[in-house]
């Protein structure tokens, strides 16, 4: 095993980690507590510039760690010019395990929420947003002091004392520097790292896994027992909030940690956020169509005192004319604004028949589900109806035809393979051959003269 290097006041006992330009080793100070400790080599570097900033970075970081239960603390930072590296001291992680370090250093490992998910598969929705609310006050400390992660994916958020928190600090930077390339292939959102919504779409993405226990190159899809589970409606909501964080459009994403951890509050508050993101995008759209309007008008007001200008009319029409054209305009935004909202109500009722049909158990359910899916998705294809459809999907494929009636007293009936034709007795009468479709009488077959030898 490689020689543990020399931390004042601290026993190296082995390695846990390795990166691109050192290792962690699980350590225990004087006082006997247990440490992580990181060490940083020079000669992993290929000039002294990159080293220094790596230095640097934990300079800044070392303050901010300790003002944040989400955030991994830094302890004590040291240099050992000599042996050419440098090295900083931070509590902990639980042991995946869940058993004390101390009767078992040789077998420690840490606990992620990586290790949680290979484990379990996934979190309940509750235990995600633990998470994320402990991860994200994490986030926003380093944002408020100028700092970016990079790299917040499940490996890098570990457990201390139960409670989730950033880890693997060798990425955090400036919002200059952190505009390198660098961090996990699926948790970068498209326009790259290194800004703070950069940061909230990763978090989204782990918490998207944590959730529904799929990859990041699933997202949005969700696990088909939602539409069933009585907890299905929490998980909505909370997938809500990772819908948002995880937008392709920077900005439409969270601006900040405290919009999103508003809207974490409002999910433990019980209260609905698709209701309000529904409420927002409503607002958005009449904002959008005010400003389009406004935009109209200014160009038909202008229209009109060219012409009026040019035709000298009198000042009474030219008024009579812009009073008439508003009216206009404030006729066709009531009624967009009544057909969009209407459009909304009915898309709202198929998706909740569709929901309500997949549930029943009745008898063509299938077809009945898949017919609401389809006439709703004419009006707007979202996460929510496609997962509508994926569970219709998985129904069986039956449905009530018709009912066949042919009267009381026959004491034997018998359809052919084809269900095209029926055979009918009563007791030792003879047997009548019907059509289905329309109970035409198509043969008579007389009764048996020789009863005993069929009953032989």
């Amino acid at each position: 095993m490689k020689t543990a290097p020399n931390i004042p006041d601290h026993t190296l006992l082995r390695p846990i980690g390795r990166g691109a330009y050192g290792e962690v080793w699980l350590a225990r100070n004087v006082m006997g507590s247990w440490r992580a400790v990181k060490v940083i080599w020079r000669s992993q570097f290929e000039s002294e510039r990159p080293y220094e900033r790596e230095f640097a970075g934990i300079q800044r970081f070392e303050p901010v760690s300790r003002s944040s239960s989400g955030l991994v603390h830094v302890l004590h930072v040291g240099r050992n010019e000599p042996e050419g590296y440098f090295y900083y001291v931070m509590e902990l992680a639980d042991s995946v395990n869940g058993q004390d370090v101390t009767g078992d250093f040789e077998n420690y490992c840490p606990r992620t929420l990586r290790s949680d998910l290979n484990h379990l598969g996934r979190l309940p929705v509750a235990d995600c947003v633990r998470v994320a609310l402990d991860v994200i006050g994490g986030l926003a400390q380093l944002h408020l002091h100028g700092l970016v992660h990079r790299d917040v994916k499940p490996g890098n958020i570990i457990y201390v004392n139960g409670r989730a928190k950033l880890a693997d600090i060798g990425l955090v930077s400036t919002g200059v520097e952190g505009r390198t390339f660098v961090g996990t292939e699926g948790y970068i959102p498209p326009e790259g790292p290194g800004s703070t919504t950069a940061d909230l779409y990763a978090l989204g993405v782990a918490l998207y896994e944590a959730s529904t226990g799929y990859s990041p190159d699933r997202f949005p899809d969700v696990p088909a027992e939602w539409m069933t589970n009585e907890a299905g409606n929490e998980a909505f909501e909370f997938h809500e909030i990772l819908l948002k964080a995880c937008e392709g459009q920077r900005e439409r994403r969270y601006e900040n940690t405290e919009a999103m951890q508003a809207d974490l509050a409002l999910w433990q508050s019980g209260q609905s956020v698709r209701r309000v993101r529904a409420l927002e995008r409503r607002y958005a759209r009449l904002r959008l169509s005010g400003i389009a309007g406004t935009i109209l008008l200014v160009v038909a007001l202008a229209a009109v005192l060219f012409a009026n200008y040019r035709a000298r009319l009198a000042t009474e029409s030219r008024a009579r004319e812009t009073r008439l054209r508003e009216q206009a305009q404030e006729s066709l935004a009531r009624a967009e604004a009544a057909e969009q909202e209407t459009q909304q109500q009915l898309y709202t009722a198929l998706l909740e028949q569709g929901r309500a049909t997949v549930r029943s158990g009745e008898l063509g359910q299938r077809v009945r589900a898949l017919d609401a899916v389809r006439r709703a998705a004419a009006i707007t294809n979202t996460a929510a109806l496609r997962g509508v459809a994926l569970a219709a999907l998985a129904l069986p494929d039956l449905r009530f035809e018709r009912e066949l009636t042919y009267g009381s007293g026959f004491t034997m009936q018998q359809l052919d393979p084809a269900f095209e034709r029926i055979a009918l007795c009563r007791g030792l009468g003879p047997v009548e051959i019907r059509a289905t479709a329309d109970n035409q009488l198509l043969a008579t077959l007389p009764a048996s003269t020789n009863l005993p030898a069929y009953v032989g």
